[in-house]
């Protein structure tokens, strides 16, 4: 079951938009132990990422999923701004599926919550956030179906107001209209059949309403549905003519229309496929690149306005740049001792975009793997910090849960077994040493000066406080402002 909220525009990670920190400067950031944030039980999966209460932190929408029809569950978490959360709404247990998105719904600026219920009955249910953390109670909307199994919003019609579209299981995608104020229209009967295939919903064509795009099983090519208005999807057009995956909509050779990125397998060998849009609709193929892995993301990793490419392989990362009107230059690889999919993001604020990902260890352990950005497509080498859950784990998100301007992890855990049915969330919390702290023991010290001056005298590169390369008198000037200023 997948739920939905796609907008037009993106800055593009492995998991969509993460909004960019505040500049904090920490050049070498590490992480605390890990905690907590939603207990083993139920495979979990977070469905969204909002500040629900309008305090300054994120809050989470995670789904429990137990691996058979009819054990789903909904957890609503309030960020209390230590990496740790409140649940604020729960819903499901045993014989419910319940699933759902956050999106505005009535034009508060605030997050209302969108849900797929199916127990004693499948319905459509709109919570509107009315502050603080809670939520109105929920008006319903039924139908001639008996299971649904995908929800998804946008603004059909271009009237400014977020309509939702859901899935019936073995039938077509039905739409209702916002009518104004969250509440939902008579539902509007398509004869698009999805085949419980995921949808993106963009504006392809430039007239302000979204296409549907999605790869049609039956025809076994990627496809796109346009609109006009009447929330029909009548209109269909071949956009790639095969079966692609891991589909993904950004403009690529910055001429404001948004293209498609997406991958296929020849002959045993990934391709990453570009397909470029003429602004109406039209779409015509890039040079396809040619690099192991199918973990990607799109960044501009050098700075000069075009989404670069980056690839992340067991213990191998490869960059592609973007050489302009969408032409990518061959990978350059370098080691990244990750072995899931990476993320490009400023992870500590200097203003570059790092690599993080993950690293599976023996039982009980894994590794956050850090690669910092140095500017210019470069990075400099990679740092580990433990987190205390499975082998299995992967990263979950990348979210500021504290706002101190460094983002921090969510990991989800999953257990031993074929289907993988449990699990938990965990975070860890970026912080930022203490440059004063120059011995590690995580106190400012006089000890810490003469561990300074022992790495001085020897001319250690620890030493080169200034950072302008060698070890020179004005560095024991320059530790010795931070040893007095303190470390907070």
């Amino acid at each position: 079951m997948r739920t939905h909220m796609l907008t037009a525009t993106l800055t593009v990670t492995l998991l969509g938009s993460i909004p960019a920190p505040a500049l904090c400067q920490c050049s070498e950031p590490t992480f605390e132990a890990a905690q907590v944030v939603l207990p083993f039980g139920q495979r979990p999966t977070i469905r969204a990422i909002a500040d629900v209460n309008n305090d300054g932190f994120p809050d989470l929408l995670v789904s429990r999923t137990g691996g058979s029809i009819g054990s789903d569950s909904l957890h609503l978490l309030i960020g209390r701004g230590d990496g740790l959360f409140d649940e604020s709404l729960a819903f499901g247990a045993g014989e419910s599926v319940f699933d759902g998105l956050l999106t505005d719904m009535n034009g508060d600026e605030l997050p209302d919550l969108v849900m797929l219920e199916n127990a004693q009955g499948s319905r459509i249910t709109v919570r509107l956030n009315a502050g603080a953390g809670q939520f109105a109670e929920p008006a319903e909307y039924t139908g001639p179906w008996d299971w649904l199994i995908d929800v998804y919003a946008a603004d059909i019609n271009n009237d400014g107001l977020t309509d939702v579209l859901y899935e019936p299981l073995f039938d077509t995608l039905r739409v209702r209209m916002n009518m104004g104020g969250g509440v939902l229209g008579p539902e509007i009967t398509t004869d698009l059949y999805l085949n419980e295939q995921p949808i993106l919903l963009h504006d392809l064509t430039g007239d302000g309403r979204p296409e549907i795009i999605f790869y049609d099983a039956v025809e076994d090519n990627v496809r796109y549905f346009s609109d006009d208005g009447s929330g029909l999807f009548a209109a269909a057009h071949d956009l790639v003519p095969y079966a692609a995956f891991n589909l993904i909509v950004i403009d690529i050779n910055g001429d404001g229309a948004l293209d498609l990125a997406c991958q296929r397998i020849v002959e045993g060998t990934i391709r990453h496929e570009s397909w470029l849009n003429d602004g109406t609709g039209q779409f015509s193929p890039g040079t396809p690149i040619v690099t192991p892995g199918s973990s990607s993301a799109y960044a501009d990793l050098d700075a000069d306005g075009d989404l670069d490419l980056i690839v992340c392989h067991s213990g191998i990362a490869a960059i592609c740049r973007n050489t302009g009107g969408g032409v990518f230059a061959p990978p350059t690889t370098f080691p990244f001792p990750g072995d899931t999919a990476c993320f490009a993001i400023d992870q500590n604020g200097d203003g570059f975009l790092d690599l993080v990902g993950f690293r599976a260890g023996g039982f009980g352990h894994g590794d956050v793997v850090l690669l910092p950005g140095r500017g210019g497509g470069d990075f400099g080498p990679a740092s580990t910090h433990t987190c205390q859950a499975s082998p299995n784990a992967r990263l979950a998100a990348l979210a500021d849960l504290n706002n101190d301007g460094l983002v921090d992890v969510i990991v989800n855990t999953r257990s031993f077994g074929p289907t993988f049915t449990g699990g938990e969330l965990k975070s860890q919390l970026a912080i930022c040493p203490c440059p004063a702290d120059f011995d590690g023991n995580g106190e400012r010290e006089v000890s810490d000066i003469f561990a300074f001056l022992a790495a001085w005298f020897a001319g250690d590169s620890s030493a080169d406080i200034d950072g302008v390369g060698g070890v020179q008198v004005a560095d024991i000037f320059a530790f010795l402002s931070l040893w007095f200023a303190g470390c907070e």
